[in-house]
């Protein structure tokens, strides 16, 4: 069927502090109020957790799959980063989903992406499972979440293609209406997004919001690094890793994001704590 139907399932929030109101009134496009920040955390009980997990289970677990957990954990301790705004005032959605690229072939020559749904409720063998069986079907050329729109895009010249994307994104956000006639999934990009430079041997990236995906949220994750830490006053080796954010300063502020950060930082030092 073709009727139309909400975007997202969302949470009117009603109460919104004068200085939210200031900050949506002083930044009209995401482009301008995007905040970057970085995290240089230490990655060896993260490393030491995966070995652990991958010892026990029956697909292949990365420090991708882990990190999915670590922000839907994150979502869930503080909602209000997964919002987003129509017309002046800002909404909740209901889902924790997050939006994670990936490969679509091999050679790493196209990126795309898919939107893990309500990763809070799976675990990292689940995130896992799911996220593999995506990758391999969009490598194969079986399916991708953006398949429909793509085809049409590509038609397209680039000073008719800004406009397209955001009257798509005006549609589905500003409006909240969705319809398969749009050519994406619902929710297409989700609140929080994730990608991992790391696997392209980036060792650190800021990476930017695209206006129309309504994204409050991302983290970029580097390679791992060698380094050293001082034991006892003694340089022991040591691995660690660039986790970059950029998060959209109309939905959080810096004290939002500084717990975020704090909270992200504490699971990767206890990763035990994921499987609360």
């Amino acid at each position: 069927m073709l009727g139309f139907q909400k975007n997202v399932e969302q949470i009117k929030k009603t109460q919104l502090s004068p200085w939210r109101k200031v900050s949506m009134a002083t930044w009209k496009i995401v482009d301008d109020s995007s905040v970057h920040g970085l995290l240089k955390v230490n990655a060896d009980e993260l490393l030491k957790y995966l070995d652990q997990i991958n010892q026990k289970s029956d697909v292949k677990i990365t420090l991708t799959h882990i990190m999915i957990k670590v922000l839907a954990k994150v979502i869930k301790r503080y909602p209000d980063a997964n919002s987003f705004i129509r017309f002046g005032k800002l909404y909740q959605r209901e889902n924790a989903d997050i939006f994670v690229h990936i490969a679509a072939d091999d050679q790493g020559r196209e990126l795309t992406g898919t939107v893990i749904r309500s990763a809070n409720q799976l675990s990292i063998e689940d995130i896992a499972k799911e996220l593999s069986q995506t990758s391999k079907e969009y490598k194969s050329g079986e399916k991708s979440e953006f398949d429909q729109i793509k085809s049409l895009l590509k038609f397209l010249p680039t000073f008719i293609l800004r406009p397209v994307l955001l009257f798509i994104g005006f549609v589905l956000y500003g409006l909240n209406i969705w319809s398969p006639l749009l050519g994406v999934k619902k929710d297409p990009f989700a609140g929080i997004m994730f990608t991992n430079v790391g696997s392209l041997g980036v060792d650190l990236a800021y990476t930017p919001l695209a206006t129309y995906s309504r994204v409050s949220f991302l983290m970029a994750m580097g390679q791992v690094q060698d380094t050293v830490k001082f034991v006892d006053d003694k340089a022991v080796p040591s691995k660690e890793i660039y986790l970059t954010t950029t998060f959209d300063h109309r939905v959080l502020d810096g004290v939002h994001a500084a717990k975020m950060c704090h909270y992200i930082r504490e699971l990767v030092a206890n990763p035990q704590l994921l499987d609360d």
